[in-house]
């Protein structure tokens, strides 16, 4: 069936505004889920580093930077996510890193630095993160974890083994 061009016109000028709605609720679920997607991803590294069972006192600090190249302290609401645990916590500025160890810059205890460096959406239910650790030395991980959103909630469905 032919359309006449006005009505053309008049269907691409709907669709077109209709995008920026449908992009910003995109971009809003986005937000919304990119801390609980890297506290998951955080999560995960320290059990795969302490095997489900951390140290008592324990010094874990965070970073959403690039690895141990580039630290950067994570939001104070994603800090917030973890006030309630047996270990301490502190944000990625907290600290030194040596070549075989990470430090507290002021009590100069001993502790291990998680990243979680970047979240690639595949789409609005599936993310890839770079993340990892490192203890100094020997002691690192690097790994790319794929999430997905599946019935109300974000899990982790793949991982790969990076080299560091």
């Amino acid at each position: 069936m032919f359309r006449s061009p006005k009505t053309i016109a008049l269907i691409v000028a709907t669709l077109l505004m209709a995008a920026p709605a449908v992009f910003a609720n995109d971009l809003h679920w986005r937000l919304e889920q990119v801390n609980v997607v890297r506290e998951m991803a955080f999560r995960d590294e320290m059990h795969v580093f302490d095997k489900g069972h951390p140290a008592k006192n324990a010094l874990y600090f965070l970073s959403i930077g690039d690895g141990i190249k580039k630290l950067a302290d994570p939001p104070d609401d994603l800090m917030k996510l973890f006030l309630n645990d047996t270990v301490t916590y502190e944000p990625a500025t907290a600290c030194e890193v040596h070549n075989d160890y990470v430090q507290d810059a002021k009590t100069l205890k001993r502790g291990t630095l998680f990243w979680v460096s970047s979240v690639w959406w595949l789409g609005d239910h599936m993310a890839d993160v770079d993340c990892g650790y490192s203890a100094g030395g020997l002691i690192t991980d690097k790994q790319i974890k794929r999430f997905a959103y599946e019935h109300g909630a974000w899990k982790i469905i793949d991982r790969k083994v990076q080299e560091y």
